[in-house]
């Protein structure tokens, strides 16, 4: 039975000592010859009846151990599960995660499951609805964040600081910042901004941009803890580097047909379009199902520039839902405050660290 254990400064094969990255040859004497399957960027060494395999990036030495407990349908996975020990501080590991779960660390931003750190070595968790698939075993090395020096604010933004604190300390009464989908960065950069003025052929609002100065978020492909409740739909702020990629999107919809007045029957008097869109609404929020927040840098003689926008794609309605941006996050932390819990239920469930 082959037994793996972890030690705050000990990690032991079947009583061997090993640290990675370690010799192949050194590893293949502890369990015995494996199955070598090479490819472009490494070697894969599968323990088939073990429940075992290996990554080397060079083929003399292993930077990657897994323990498969779910064999998978793939060519250099194993084929019989873990069936031995592998112990953390001399407990099973299935307890020692249960029992210890505010010791882990996570490996990446939008780690979901994270890693117990022993003498060096990090052990993650590859888990499905708790359900334990596999682990890795890997050199823990410890990423230094990298801040930029924030831009400066322009004259009249001075309190978007205080108003991003406010809508942060809301968030955090429901959502901790160790939640898979809280995604919050730091502002964005002078590159960044020179990038989005030579993206876009109009200044973007000057709100929108010191907005992002103070903070951005980073892309999360399900759902952001930061998002705006808006008519019974939830848009998620879009990262400052995706609005150009969104505004895209809706500007390939639009074409030179004037649309009727009864298709235009939902846009608001506030909005200017003749269109499927106004070429100077510029997305930051996305419902994920073709619905945006926009904000309004050419709007009709009765709205105002900077006012929000709700462009529902199916439903053609644009509706203006905020007069400007700080009033879009003074509504939202009003929500937070009054819905509580049910405001973040899918977050709170399934982005739990």
């Amino acid at each position: 039975m082959t037994r793996i254990c972890f030690t705050e400064d000990r990690f032991e094969i079947n009583g061997e000592v090993v640290s990675l990255p370690y010799p192949v040859k050194d590893l293949k004497n502890i369990l015995g010859e494996s199955d070598v399957f090479a490819s472009e960027h490494n070697e894969v060494y599968t323990w088939s009846d073990l429940g075992l395999k290996a990554y080397s990036k060079d083929g003399q030495t292993v930077d990657i151990i897994d323990v498969i407990f779910q064999p998978e349908d793939y060519e250099h996975s194993p084929k019989e599960a873990f069936t031995g020990e592998l112990l953390l501080e001399g407990i099973d590991i299935i307890d020692y995660y249960q029992q210890n779960k505010d010791k882990r660390v996570k490996l990446w931003d939008d780690d979901p499951n994270g890693a117990f750190v022993f003498n060096q070595h990090s052990i993650w968790f590859d888990l499905t609805d708790e359900i334990l698939d596999a682990v890795s075993i890997e050199i823990y090395s410890k990423g230094e964040a990298v801040i930029a020096e924030p831009l400066p604010l322009d004259k009249g933004f001075e309190n978007m600081p205080e108003l991003w604190q406010q809508w942060i300390d809301a968030t955090k009464e429901y959502v901790e910042e160790s939640n898979a989908y809280y995604n919050l960065t730091y502002g964005i950069t002078e590159e960044q901004l020179q990038e989005s003025e030579d993206q876009f052929d109009f200044p973007l609002p000057p709100v929108l941009l010191n907005f992002y100065k103070v903070h951005n978020v980073r892309w999360n492909a399900v759902t952001s803890a930061f998002s705006f409740s808006v008519n019974g739909w939830s848009y998620d702020l879009l990262p400052f580097e995706k609005i150009i990629d969104e505004w895209e999107e809706i500007q390939d919809l639009c074409d030179d047909e004037i649309l009727s007045d009864e298709v235009k029957e939902g846009y608001s008097d506030k909005v200017k379009a003749s269109n499927y869109a106004n070429s100077q609404w510029i997305p930051f929020a996305e419902g994920r199902n073709g619905d945006y927040l926009l904000i309004d840098a050419d709007p009709s003689e009765k709205g105002v520039y900077g006012q929000i926008i709700e462009l529902q794609n199916e439903g053609w309605l644009r509706t203006v839902v905020a007069s400007s941006l700080e009033d879009l996050i003074t509504q939202e932390i009003a929500v937070i405050q009054s819905e509580g819990n049910n405001r973040f239920g899918f977050i709170q469930e399934n982005g739990k660290f």
